[in-house]
């Protein structure tokens, strides 16, 4: 319900970051900005938030519990990224919104803003 209410408030390509965020599993840096298209996803996520908030959503991001190799081998700074229900607290997978629009309304949802 609340992703619902929120996404006629967002621009296209940030409808497209909380979808992908909400719909599937969570993500790297990198992965998601491929997929949804974003250069600058920190800046992406600083505008989308305020938003978000007010419906009780919010994108949050931490490090993976081991740190992830570049193709030299070694560690990076990648951080995942999730959508998160503002009363729950830190990015435990329990903490994902999965299920708040139904499956075939998120396929009609993604195609509004592809």
């Amino acid at each position: 319900k609340r992703l619902k209410q929120a996404l006629p408030k967002l621009t296209k390509i940030r409808a497209r970051l909380v979808l992908h965020l909400a719909f599937k599993k969570t993500n790297t840096t990198g992965e998601i900005c491929h997929v949804c298209k974003i250069g600058n996803l920190s800046d992406m996520v600083t505008k989308t938030n305020p938003m978000l908030e007010k419906y009780g959503l919010t994108i949050k991001n931490y490090p993976p519990a081991s740190p992830l190799l570049n193709s030299f081998g070694e560690p990076t700074t990648v951080h995942c990224w999730e959508l998160v229900i503002l009363e729950d607290e830190g990015p435990s997978p329990a903490s994902r919104l999965t299920n708040s629009v139904e499956e075939k309304n998120a396929g009609e949802l993604l195609k509004q803003v592809a």
